[in-house]
């Protein structure tokens, strides 16, 4: 179960990592405020990879039957924390920016899954 769970969160952190990068790649906005969302989004994405990452690294540093139990307990708080900030408040407060992501392709690659 704990080298599972280690393969499963470097998996989202791999992911996550790849999404950031996306995101610093994408180039000027064409809409006010677009830089400052996709900064604010990446950041948002490097923390909770980051989170991901150092969880993932106690588990596979361990063979204590308790890691898993205690890295469940330590990234709980952390995704918490990640989740209490909104990285997409500038397209809820931005219209234009909003119907802009919405209709780019490189938005909209980034929200495919």
């Amino acid at each position: 179960m704990r080298t599972s769970l280690a393969t499963f969160f470097g998996n989202i952190a791999d992911q996550l990592g790849k999404t950031s990068a996306a995101l610093k790649a994408l180039g000027p906005s064409p809409v006010k405020g677009g830089d400052e969302a996709a900064k604010a989004l990446a950041t948002q994405y490097d923390k909770t990879r980051t989170a991901f990452l150092e969880t993932k690294q106690k588990l596979e540093a361990t063979k204590d039957p308790n890691a898993l139990a205690a890295s469940m307990a330590d990234i709980g708080p952390k995704m918490q924390a990640l989740g209490s900030s909104n990285p997409l408040a500038s397209l809820e407060n931005n219209k234009d920016l909003a119907n802009a992501a919405k209709q780019a392709p490189h938005c909209q690659a980034l929200a495919t899954p």
